[in-house]
């Protein structure tokens, strides 16, 4: 930031132009995009199967370890 500010108005305009014509383009290009559909993902991973709660197991694991 201080070589900026010590430099040459020339040298300034330049590199706020630069700045400019980067942003500019960015933001332009920049779309929204669709999240993907996760639910779907799952059920047609895993159909209508229901999962176990995990913190079952984990609770077994345990106790068979004590």
């Amino acid at each position: 930031m201080a070589e900026l500010e010590a430099a040459p108005d020339s040298v300034v305009e330049q590199v706020h132009g630069f700045l400019r014509a980067i942003h500019d383009d960015s933001s332009a290009s920049r779309q929204p995009r669709e999240m993907p559909d996760f639910l779907a993902r799952q059920k047609a991973v895993f159909g209508g199967r229901v999962l176990a709660d995990s913190q079952a197991t984990l609770d077994d694991l345990r106790a068979e370890r004590a």
